[in-house]
């Protein structure tokens, strides 16, 4: 115990620990599930996985062979996806002959991540205790698949980390290299805007925080201090533009939207407001069905065909003659939002839930069994749990309950962060700034996910989570010592 105490009082030793695990653990991931792959005849080539993963590697191969963005059999132009992720493959694949080059590069994007959570950890905690943050993320398996597949989620975390560290917690004293990291940020998260339009509305959200954190526009004076302060945000944004307009062009001229990708809004009419219809029309039929229930186990129920009707009806109203009904799904939506705003808001924010209480493990679990047997779905736990009730042994019982037991224990472990998150935002105060931050970027992945919330959704927000939750638990442990020592009698 000594020695592993003397360890952690280096940093070099501390940076070593997360290399070796993160490597180690990502290394055997991937080892496993490539064996499991090659064993499964109906398995795609790893890290090739079934769903999105397979979309992104076709694309990557057409724009290879074609010369085209698309993954339709007749080469029609995307509209869905933005290009990042299909053209990083591309060049991947155009360099190495495969697309294994592409996980070793996410991997190490993942441990640069990690380092910056244990770094921006380090302003609130102890050094040691600022290894947990970044060990809890590394160590998530929806994490360690977002890297060690062919998917989006892990290198668009590792992206905005980066971009959230250089903003915030990276100073320099030269003007000129200020220039520098600011255009560099800039190009960072327009490329992470390309590869998950997710982030899009980050570009502006995180450079107005910026100019409110401790030292901003607050304490600026004179003419020159503003100068200073706007200069490098002007860089920031015209990288960004410059990054990402070439594609909001071509996306005005092909398809005559001005946007970055069409899935926010195919999505939120699709998913969020299809889901929302079908939870009002069964609940007013007397079904009385939860929120949550009508997004995740009642899509048979006849509703959904009334609302797909419904939906339908609308876009034909919308769409002018000749024009393309999917450029006014994003009205349609808003539309059908605001007929019942109060009642959406609702719906919404249950349905975040998930977004804190997925399970990773459950993630695991159904792609070792897609890798291995070809079978892509677990029997949810609630599903286990009225098994249980039926059950009439208790040998039986016991063996269903522990086939779910790790998913009900990262449960748990899910809403032990959430509370320790929310007491550093409420006892850290003097570091409020950084804990509203924080807590407004987890806030930000949760709704803008909505409904629509899976494990690996959760990926881009659990470094910010993670540092909330070891910060609250460290504040809350620190309160009651000093309460302690308040009241022990003395000797």
């Amino acid at each position: 115990m000594n020695l592993f105490r003397g360890a952690l009082q280096s940093e070099q030793n501390r940076l070593l620990i997360l290399t070796i695990i993160l490597i180690g653990t990502y290394a055997s991931s991937y080892a496993y599930l490539a064996h499991s792959a090659v064993h499964n005849p109906q398995s795609a080539p790893y890290p090739i996985v079934k769903g999105d993963s397979q979309s992104y590697a076709l694309m990557a191969d057409n724009i290879l062979a074609h010369g085209v963005f698309s993954y339709s059999p007749d080469l029609s132009p995307e509209r869905q996806w933005p290009p990042g992720y299909a053209l990083f493959l591309a060049g991947v694949k155009a360099i190495s002959g495969g697309f294994v080059l592409a996980v070793v590069i996410q991997t190490m994007l993942a441990l640069v991540a990690s380092i910056l959570v244990y770094v921006m950890a380090q302003r609130f905690v102890q050094p040691a205790l600022a290894l947990v943050p970044a060990l809890l993320y590394m160590l998530d398996p929806s994490v360690i698949i977002g890297n060690t597949t062919i998917i989006t989620d892990g290198i668009f975390s590792s992206l905005i980390v980066m971009c959230v560290y250089l903003m915030f917690f990276f100073e320099l004293r030269s003007r000129g290299r200020e220039i520098i990291r600011w255009a560099f940020v800039g190009v960072l998260m327009g490329v992470a805007v390309l590869i998950r339009p997710i982030g899009e509305f980050l570009i502006p959200i995180l450079p107005i925080m910026y100019l409110f954190r401790p030292g901003g526009i607050f304490a600026v004076n004179t003419m020159k201090q503003w100068k200073t302060m706007i200069l490098p945000l002007c860089v920031y944004i015209v990288a960004v533009l410059l990054v990402v307009t070439p594609w909001v062009i071509r996306n005005d001229r092909d398809f005559g939207a001005i946007e970055i990708a069409h899935v926010g809004a195919s999505n939120l009419l699709e998913y969020n407001v299809r889901d929302f219809l079908a939870w009002r029309l069964m609940n007013a039929n007397g079904e009385h069905i939860s929120a949550i229930a009508a997004v995740r186990i009642a899509w048979a129920d006849p509703a959904y065909a009334q609302v797909d009707k419904m939906i339908a009806a609308g876009l034909a109203q919308l769409t002018p003659p000749g024009g393309d009904q999917t450029n006014q799904q994003g009205r349609l939506a808003e539309d059908l939002i605001l007929q019942h705003p109060f009642s959406y808001a609702y719906f919404h924010v249950i349905n975040t839930i998930p977004f804190f209480a997925d399970s990773s493990v459950a993630a695991y679990e159904q792609m070792v069994m897609q890798e291995r047997d070809n079978s892509s779905y677990l029997v949810p736990p609630s599903t286990v749990l009225a098994q249980i009730r039926t059950s009439g042994t208790i040998r039986d019982r016991l063996a269903r309950l522990g086939t779910i037991m790790p998913i009900l224990l990262e449960v748990a472990f899910w809403f032990i962060v959430c509370l320790g998150a929310l007491s550093a935002l409420i006892i850290r105060r003097g570091e409020l700034f950084y804990m509203l931050l924080f807590t407004g970027l987890v806030a930000y992945f949760a709704l803008l996910t909505g409904p629509v919330s899976l494990a690996r959704y959760r990926i881009p927000a659990e470094p910010y989570l993670f540092i909330l939750a070891i910060t609250g638990v460290s504040a809350f442990t620190d309160m009651l010592i000093r309460r302690t020592k308040r009241t022990r009698p003395p000797r």
